[in-house]
This record gives C-alpha cells, structure tokens and sequence, in this order.
C-alpha cells in the first residue's frame, strides 16, 4: 500500500530502514548529525548561498531589462570608449554580436517551450500530479545550462515517487 501522507511516509521508510543493519546505522548517523549542529550550519550556508545566487540573477535580470529597453544608448556608451579610429569597426562588431545573441536568446526560448511542450505530455501520460507547473518548472529551468535540468526534476522525481518507486525512476528517465 502507498502512504497518503508525508509523515506516514516518513514512518514506513524508517520501518524499512529499521529492518536492516544499514538502514539502523544510517538513522543513527542522521541523528547524530542533527543533534551536533552541524545540520543548523549546513542549511544557513545553503539558504545563504541560495538567496545570495537569486539575488545575483535578480540583478542580471534587472541589467537585461535596461539593456533591452534602450540598447542604443548602452551601445552608443561603449562605442565612445572606443578610439575615434576604431569606433565605426567597433559599432559594427556590436552590432554583429547582439544579431548573434538575438539569435542565441530565440533558440534558448524555442528550447524551453519544447521543454515545456514535451514534459508536460509525458507527466500527463504518467499521470503525475501538479504536471502543469512541473514542466513550466522544466521550461524555465532549462534556460540554465546544465544544472537548469537536475534542479527541475528534482521535484518532478519527489512527487512522482508519492506514486510509485517505478512512476519515479520514469520520471527521472523522462527528464534525461
């Protein structure tokens, strides 16, 4: 039978845990990680670190709203520090690399509504509940190279595993 509820979950995997040498020294070692402190300081470094990085990417995202706004006068602003000899080649190679970037940001933004598209198909197949905000989480995310993907399915896995350990481990494989 599956659990209806996170603690009754809690209950059953530490019954199972309990059943095993293993699974009886890994509790003891938690425990002892939480009762040392230790786990106090991991979770302030790791709140730290993670509001420090959102507050990183609100002001990029702030520099890129001005940037889009007026691009003219941030690149007229770059151009001057340019010698006057070298300011029409300079405008040019500006010009060159924000028709790259333009072309860069569109394909980023076709990938993440494929992303989107796709997830949200296969976690509805799977019948994975809140498969809505899921694969909005999966599009948004996969702007992020790399890491963008891991961080996305991390809650797709958790609440696929409410499901079944077998709707889980698909999950993981559809996120791949």
């Amino acid at each position: 039978s599956c659990p209806t509820s996170l603690p009754a979950m809690r209950e059953e995997v530490k019954g199972l845990l309990n059943d095993s040498y293993d699974g009886q020294e890994g509790i003891e070692k938690v425990e002892e990680w939480r009762d040392s402190g230790k786990f106090g300081t991991f979770v302030s470094r790791l709140l730290g670190s993670t509001f420090g990085y959102m507050g990183d990417f609100l002001i990029i995202v702030v520099i890129g709203i001005f940037f889009t706004a007026s691009p003219h006068l941030y690149l007229d602003g770059i151009v001057q520090l340019v010698p006057p000899a070298k300011r029409e080649k300079a405008e040019g190679v500006l010009k060159k690399l924000a028709t790259g970037l333009k072309k860069w940001l569109a394909g980023r933004f076709l990938a993440m509504l494929a992303v989107f598209i796709l997830t949200s198909i296969g976690l509805v197949i799977l019948g994975v509940l809140m498969w809505l905000t899921l694969a909005l989480i999966a599009g948004l995310l996969n702007f992020i190279p790399n890491f963008g993907p891991i961080a996305a399915s991390i809650p797709a896995i958790l609440i696929a595993l409410s499901i079944s350990p077998t709707t889980a481990a698909i999950v993981a494989g559809l996120y791949l």
